[in-house]
C-alpha cells in the first residue's frame, strides 16, 4: 500500500496523508484501493479496503466517512459525531482522524504551527465556487497567518477539460486568477491545486 506524504512543516505530532490506487482488493474499474461506497464497486471490497488501510496505519477504526456534496458544510467532528453530509472535518481531539474522498478534486489539509487541530477538506471547482475553503478557515478559527495548508494530488490541466459555463462560475468568484484557466479549442483547462492555493491566499 503506496501513500502520498505532504512535505509541509506541520508539528511531528500533527499525521497526514493521501493514499494511491494501490493495496487494495477492488477489481476493475475501481482497481485496487478504493474507498468510496458510492460508486458502484463491491460494498465488501470497500469494507476491505477500509480495514486494509486503517491495519496499515496502525490507527483506531476508521470512522466519520463522508457523503460529499461538492458544497461548502465542514463538520467539526468534536461537537457532531453523526452529521454525514459534508465536504470537509476538521477535530482538536488527539486521535480522531478526519477524512475526504477524491479522485479529480484536491484534499486541501489545514493546521497550525501549533498543531491545535486538524482539518482535511475536499475541493473541486464547485465547492471552489461554494465557499469550502473559507468555510473550513472558519471553522478553524484561527489566525489565518497560523494556518498550514498543504493540497494533495488532484486533475491536472492537461487532463481537464471544461465547458465555459464552469470558466464563468470560477471567473465570476476569482476574476484576479483569470491566468489559471488556458484555452483549449471551444473548451478550457483549469487546475485545481493552482485556484485552491488561490483560494488559500485569499482574505477571509
Amino acid at each position: 500500500m503506496d501513500f502520498i506524504v505532504p512535505g509541509w512543516r506541520a508539528p511531528r505530532h500533527v499525521r497526514a496523508l493521501t493514499t494511491t490506487r494501490r493495496g487494495g482488493v477492488s477489481s476493475a474499474p475501481y482497481g485496487s484501493l478504493n474507498l468510496a461506497d458510492h460508486v458502484g464497486d463491491e460494498k465488501s471490497s470497500v469494507k476491505t479496503n477500509r480495514r486494509l488501510l486503517q491495519s496499515n496505519l496502525g490507527c483506531p477504526a476508521l470512522s466519520g466517512w463522508l457523503q460529499q456534496q461538492h458544497g461548502a458544510i465542514v463538520i467539526d467532528r468534536d461537537r457532531d459525531t453523526h452529521s454525514t453530509f459534508g465536504d470537509g472535518s476538521l477535530t482538536r481531539r488527539a486521535g480522531t482522524i478526519c477524512a475526504v474522498l477524491t479522485a479529480d478534486c484536491a484534499p486541501l489539509f489545514l493546521t497550525d504551527r501549533g498543531g491545535r487541530f486538524v482539518a482535511v477538506l475536499h475541493v473541486g471547482w464547485r465547492g471552489l465556487v461554494a465557499g469550502i475553503i473559507e468555510s473550513g478557515l472558519a471553522a478553524v478559527a484561527t489566525s489565518p497567518k497560523q494556518v498550514l495548508a498543504w493540497i494533495g494530488p488532484a486533475i491536472s490541466g492537461l487532463a481537464y477539460e471544461v465547458g465555459s459555463e464552469v470558466r464563468e462560475r470560477l471567473l465570476e468568484v476569482f476574476p484576479e486568477h483569470r491566468t489559471k484557466i488556458s484555452p483549449s479549442g471551444a473548451r478550457w483547462q483549469p487546475t485545481c491545486r493552482a485556484w485552491s492555493s488561490s483560494a488559500c491566499a485569499a482574505p477571509v
